[in-house]
């Protein structure tokens, strides 16, 4: 069947450019049968820059591609990755994403393909182009990752997630480097990660467990979780991250608790960050320790301007918390904080305390963003009627109480 331009034809007018932006969006098997339309269609899906693959593929190459997404099965896993890797590089793709974290629990087989890292591998030209590479749920070795940066000279970005087997050490070291984004999360077998990265800006990693930060001038922005059930989890965070914390201006931390009672002294050198300007703290269940939290990260921090707490777990009982330690936990004074976000905000008193622990002391605060979702510990039918009865407390509670120069946002 052959369709001829006409009139009505308004779509095959528009310019090559706006057309193939159109077909990237589709899976590539509908993107290429789009070439029967008529000889103005013929080639256009051959140069869409970017494919999302979800199974084999049987299909003519397209000409040019620079991303590529493969939300890979549960067949020869490592023999599609291969495959996968092979097309990709045959492309010169500037951007790789592979996503076999669906099936991670259920099929942890894929690994890294030990090919491409033999030393007299002819692929090693291929690599060239890559800006992007993200494995998720797949086993990469430090090995292949070391491999990799030494041969993707244009490489941006690298995010290795779930990978259970042959990560136990891995080493992001290069002065030639010109890696910005690292994210190595829930790597159970890693056991050292040393990074020396001039050019690194944003980094992620969810252990602290043998992490070396040398050679970081650059970095501004950190995301990590602290040991949930150690003692000295504060202070670990500190000594992995003493070369740059001054330096540091958006710091996410995950905790479960915060080591700062009575007898504590962990705290008694709390380092200073005075470029931060946001700060982000995972940290529950609640209690009256949290305002602790506040008290000491916010006093190290004199500029900060933005402030988001979240509690991702349900509550301890009113009565279970001191609230006259609350109270005395909470006197101290920031000038610079505009915007507090609370995630997880269930309308109990510990939260309404915190509000006002808030609104007393970040003395030139202009807005209070309330958002009830976050908390992990429910399902989902029970977790929106909490989240409903979250934002009708939040009215109830903190409306009326606010100054009029602050704006309560309710999400």
């Amino acid at each position: 069947m052959t369709i001829s331009l006409n009139d009505d034809d308004r779509i095959s007018r528009l310019p090559d450019d706006i057309l193939v932006d159109i077909l990237s969006l589709l899976p590539p098997d509908k993107a290429a049968r789009t070439s029967v339309l008529s000889s103005r269609w013929v080639n256009l899906w051959k140069h869409t820059p970017s494919l999302h693959f979800n199974g084999s593929l049987k299909m003519e190459q397209p000409k040019c591609v620079k991303m590529i997404t493969f939300p890979l099965d549960r067949s020869d896993s490592t023999n599609l990755l291969t495959r996968w890797l092979e097309f990709a590089f045959s492309r010169q793709v500037e951007i790789l994403e592979f996503d076999f974290h669906i099936y991670h629990d259920c099929f942890p087989q894929c690994h890294f393909p030990e090919v491409y890292i033999a030393p007299r591998s002819s692929t090693l030209s291929e690599f060239k182009s890559l800006k992007s590479l993200s494995f998720k749920g797949a086993n990469v070795s430090g090995r292949a990752i070391e491999f990799l940066l030494r041969n993707c000279p244009r490489l941006e970005q690298l995010i290795v997630s779930r990978s259970r087997d042959k990560t136990s050490k891995i080493e992001v070291c290069g002065s030639s480097l010109v890696l910005k984004h690292l994210e190595i999360a829930y790597c159970s077998d890693l056991e050292s990660l040393k990074i020396s990265a001039p050019s690194l800006t944003s980094l992620r990693i969810t252990s602290l467990k043998g992490v070396l930060l040398e050679n970081v001038p650059m970095l501004v922005d950190v995301s990590v979780n602290c040991d949930y059930y150690s003692p000295n989890s504060i202070k670990q965070l500190f000594s992995v991250t003493s070369r740059c914390i001054s330096q540091l201006e958006t710091l996410k931390l995950g905790m479960m608790w915060f080591p700062a009672r009575k007898g504590n002294n962990e705290l008694g050198t709390f380092p200073q960050m005075p470029k931060l300007k946001k700060l982000f703290i995972e940290y529950g269940p609640f209690d009256e320790a949290t305002v602790t939290t506040l008290a000491y990260f916010t006093s190290a921090s004199p500029y900060l301007q933005e402030f988001v707490l979240e509690n991702k777990y349900k509550n301890a009982k009113a009565e279970s918390i001191r609230m006259d330690d609350v109270a005395a936990s909470g006197r101290f004074r920031h000038e610079h904080i505009k915007v507090f976000k609370f995630r997880g905000y269930h309308g109990q008193p510990i939260d309404d305390a915190i509000v006002d622990c808030v609104l007393e002391n970040f003395v030139v605060l202009e807005k209070i963003i309330i958002d009830p979702s976050g908390v992990s510990s429910l399902d989902i039918f029970s977790r929106l009627e909490s989240e409903k009865t979250a934002r009708e407390l939040a009215k109830q509670h903190l409306q009326a109480q606010l100054p009029h120069r602050i704006e309560l946002v309710i999400l």
